[in-house]
C-alpha cells in the first residue's frame, strides 16, 4: 500500500522544486516595476484623511493600512463625497474636486455651479465626508502590509477586518495517471491593529472509475488545516504562533501535527518585492494508519524551524508567491520535514481570481522509516471577499 520513494535527486528530496521555480521567475523579472497597489478605472480605496501638508496627503485606508499620496493629476477624489479645502491664501472651498489636464485642479463649488482652480502645492487642509474615496494610477504605501495578496486589486466600498477566500482547482499528483483530483482551498483572516489571525484549510478528493462496472468512486485523499497568529513588535519584526495539521490517507498518515512559534523579520520591502524570514522552535507529532492490519509506531520530536515567504508583484494584477518551511529535528535520528509552495495568482477583477500552484513536501521519516516526497500541482478559480 505504501509507496516509498528513495531516490529522486537532491533538489526534489528536500522539496525544493517550487523554490527554484520562484527564484528563476524572480531573477527574470527584477527589471519589471509594478506598483504595490493598482486600481482599475472604476475602483477606489476607502478610508479617512489623517493629514495634508502642502499637497502631500496621509490617508488611513480601510484595508491597506497607512498610505501616502503626492497630489498629482493622476489622483482623483471621487464625486460621491463633498470635500472642504483650505488653501495657502486663506480660501476655504467646499464642493467636488477633479484634476485638470495640467498640474492644476478644479474644485466644483455648490454642486458645480462655480469653479475655483488651485495647484496641489496650495493645499494645506482637506476634509472628506465618509462617502468620499480616492483612486489613483500611482500609489506609494508605507510598510504596513502583512496580507499576502494586497498587491492585487481590492474591491471598493467594502469595509471590515475579515477577509474570506475560497477556491476550487483541478489537481495532479506525480506518477498518478488513473485518478482525477479536485482540490478545495479556503482561507479566513482578520487583520487589525491587535494582530493578524489566519485560518486556512485544504481538502483533496480523488475520483476514479471502474471500466468494467462503469462505477465512479470518490475518496477523501488529504486534509490540511492551519491556524496562525502574528503580532507586530517592531517596524520590521513580528512574533508568530503557527499550528498545522495534515491527514494523508494515501501515505497511511493518520495525522501529522506541527506546532511552532518564533520571530518574523521583513528582510526586503520594496514596491514590487517582499521577502520575510522566520524561525523558532517547533514540535512535530506523527501517527500512522495500520498497513494491512499491522500497527505502526508514531513519531514525536522537537525541531528548529526556519523558512521564508517571498512575493513578487507583476503588472496587470498578477502576483507570484513562494513559501518555504524547514523543520530540523534535534533528536538523535536527525528527522526533518520540508514543504514548499509556489503560487501564481491573477485577479480578473476586484473579487475573482485564477491561480496555479505547485506544492512539494518531504519527510525523512514516514510509516516505515522510508523517505517520502510528493509533488502536487493544481490550477483553478477562486473568490476573495472582504465584506465583514
Amino acid at each position: 500500500m505504501h509507496r516509498a520513494v528513495s531516490d529522486r535527486g537532491d533538489m526534489h528530496r528536500f522539496g525544493l522544486r517550487p523554490v527554484c521555480y520562484f527564484w528563476i521567475v524572480l531573477l527574470g523579472c527584477m527589471t519589471c516595476r509594478a506598483d504595490v497597489i493598482r486600481f482599475g478605472e472604476q475602483e477606489a480605496v476607502t478610508g479617512q484623511v489623517v493629514s495634508v501638508n502642502r499637497g502631500s496627503i496621509t490617508f488611513r485606508s480601510d484595508h491597506l493600512g497607512l498610505l501616502h499620496f503626492n497630489v498629482t493629476p493622476d489622483l482623483t477624489i471621487s464625486i460621491d463625497g463633498l470635500i472642504t479645502i483650505e488653501s495657502t491664501d486663506g480660501r476655504k472651498l467646499v464642493g467636488l474636486m477633479r484634476p485638470d489636464s495640467g498640474p492644476r485642479w478644479t474644485l466644483l463649488v455648490n454642486g458645480g455651479v462655480q469653479e475655483a482652480s488651485i495647484t496641489p502645492e496650495q493645499i494645506v487642509s482637506l476634509r472628506l465626508t465618509p462617502a468620499a474615496s480616492f483612486s489613483s494610477k500611482e500609489v506609494a504605501p508605507t510598510e504596513t502590509r502583512e496580507n499576502s495578496w494586497e498587491g492585487a486589486t481590492n474591491k471598493p466600498s467594502v469595509t471590515g477586518a475579515w477577509n474570506l477566500e475560497s477556491a476550487f482547482s483541478f489537481t495532479g499528483v506525480q506518477a498518478t495517471k488513473d485518478r482525477r483530483l479536485l482540490n478545495w482551498t479556503g482561507k479566513l483572516e482578520e487583520v487589525t491593529n491587535k494582530g493578524h489571525l489566519t485560518f486556512s484549510g485544504d481538502r483533496i478528493y480523488s475520483t476514479s472509475s471502474n471500466p468494467k462496472t462503469g462505477k465512479h468512486n470518490t475518496d477523501d485523499d488529504e486534509t490540511h488545516g492551519e491556524a496562525q497568529y502574528t503580532k507586530s513588535i517592531g517596524p520590521r519584526t513580528s512574533a508568530y504562533l503557527d499550528f498545522r495539521g495534515t491527514s494523508d490517507q494515501t501515505n497511511l498518515i493518520d495525522h501529522a501535527f506541527t506546532a511552532s512559534g518564533g520571530l518574523r523579520y521583513k528582510l526586503v520591502r520594496s514596491d514590487s518585492i517582499k521577502v520575510t524570514l522566520f524561525g523558532g522552535p517547533s514540535w512535530l507529532d506523527y501517527a500512522f494508519l495500520p498497513n494491512d492490519g499491522v500497527p505502526t509506531q508514531g513519531l514525536q520530536f522537537g525541531a528548529a524551524q526556519i523558512g521564508y515567504n517571498a512575493e513578487l508583484d507583476l503588472p496587470a494584477n498578477t502576483v507570484i508567491k513562494q513559501d518555504f518551511t524547514f523543520n530540523q529535528g534535534v533528536d538523535s535520528g536527525h528527522s526533518f520535514e520540508a514543504t514548499a509552495l509556489f503560487t501564481v495568482r491573477h485577479m480578473l477583477n476586484s473579487w475573482l481570481y485564477v491561480d496555479a500552484r505547485v506544492f512539494d513536501d518531504y519527510d525523512s521519516r514516514t510509516a516505515y522509516q522510508a523517505e517520502h516526497s510528493r509533488l502536487r500541482y493544481s490550477g483553478g478559480v477562486g473568490v476573495k471577499l472582504s465584506a465583514f
